[in-house]
């Protein structure tokens, strides 16, 4: 597979909630890539602490996601990091995104 250089996710940190799943917005931009709707893919690592619900194309390097952060009793994790990884061919990105808790009153 052939990793291009140039890449920004945002956002660069997303909240997650201990019960519900928090629906975000995933901007992936890349130079010299050639993604497209038909073929274009989204993962994450892990994959139990995000779910892709739809993805947008809308052009060659600019992929949109608009993804849900799993809570932390389905994830089994608090705070963490998460890969993301946009996938087309041979073309692909991968950058992180930093996973933390939204406080509780009741942790003080």
């Amino acid at each position: 597979m052939t990793r291009q250089n140039s890449v920004s996710i945002t956002p660069y940190y997303v909240l997650r909630s201990r019960w519900i799943p928090l629906p975000v917005l995933i901007v992936c931009v890349a130079s010299g890539t050639h993604f497209n709707q038909s073929t274009t893919t989204l993962t994450f690592n892990p994959a139990t602490s995000a779910m892709p619900i739809t993805l947008w194309v809308f052009n060659e390097t600019n992929v949109w996601s608009l993804t849900l952060i799993m809570p932390s009793w389905f994830a089994g994790a608090e705070d963490e990091i998460l890969t993301v990884t946009v996938t087309t061919g041979t073309d692909w990105i991968a950058d992180t995104i930093s996973i933390k808790m939204l406080p509780y009153p009741l942790d003080e």
